[in-house]
């Protein structure tokens, strides 16, 4: 998302840095934007937090979009996850099984937030037997996420695929970047124009 426009990540891993970020907020953007002002303080400069979730509008109340990675327990494997969520949705059938990808993206500085995104992809549905290998890392819904219109597995989706379920993440990317280029005085290619702090050529991502 960044790299784009000439800044380089850096983990608060590779910097070093330990912390007890709390997730435990009511939305993403209440997540995203606490680990973005955690982060950018420890790390005294400027960083990115995400936060994102399923949104499976037939569950109602009985689903939480900010828990997705903690339902099953905080030290659920992602299989644990899937066959959870498969179980939860077992008796649903058709629409019923739709669900949707909400994420929200924040930016801050020194403590500051200087600014958040959110989006919502259009609506797949889950799966009701498992035909994916779940990853043991990373994003475990990929296994059970399918798009009938283009009968595709979330994991399969092309560049061009994402633009047309309306990816979050493709939704907030050149808002993000705009944000940077304007804000920081960085050009398309890369090269900053002006002089500015190198410091800010460098943005802590929190994973």
């Amino acid at each position: 998302m960044v790299n784009q426009v000439g800044i380089c990540t850096r983990t608060p891993q590779d910097l070093k840095l330990q912390a007890e970020v709390n997730e435990g907020q009511k939305s993403h953007k209440e997540n995203a934007t606490t680990k973005a002002r955690a982060w950018s303080k420890l790390s005294h400069g400027l960083a990115i937090a995400s936060d994102g979730g399923i949104l499976i509008p037939y569950l109602g109340a009985s689903w939480n979009s900010v828990n997705t990675n903690r339902f099953a327990g905080l030290n659920a494997t992602n299989s644990e996850k899937t066959r959870r969520l498969l179980e939860i949705m077992d008796l649903l059938e058709g629409d019923q099984r739709q669900v949707r990808w909400i994420e929200c993206v924040a930016l801050a500085e020194n403590g500051k937030l200087l600014g958040d995104w959110t989006a919502e992809g259009r609506a797949g549905v889950l799966v009701k037997e498992l035909k994916e290998r779940v990853p043991t890392r990373g994003f475990w819904v990929d296994a059970l996420w399918h798009f009938p219109n283009l009968d595709k597995m979330h994991a399969n989706l092309s560049p061009s695929d994402r633009n047309q379920i309306n990816d979050p993440w493709e939704i907030i990317k050149p808002y993000v970047q705009s944000y940077l280029l304007q804000g920081y005085q960085i050009t398309p290619a890369g090269k900053p124009v002006g002089h500015r702090p190198s410091r800010r050529n460098q943005l802590d991502h929190p994973r």
